[in-house]
């Protein structure tokens, strides 16, 4: 996942989950509220806290 830093005008690369099936888990809706992004797959969702650089399913 790449992330747009607002500050430094550049997208980054940040960390992925190592655990996730991407096979199953590739999103087809996301949205970002509360300075979280929120992803929707098939199978599964996760939650990323860009601050944390911390994902949580």
């Amino acid at each position: 996942m790449v992330v747009f830093n607002i500050e430094t005008k550049i997208w980054e690369h940040v960390m992925t989950e190592p655990e996730m099936n991407y096979a199953l888990t590739t999103s087809n809706a996301c949205a970002v509220m509360a300075d979280k992004i929120y992803t929707k797959a098939f199978c599964s969702s996760h939650v990323y806290e860009p601050k944390e650089s911390k994902w949580q399913t």
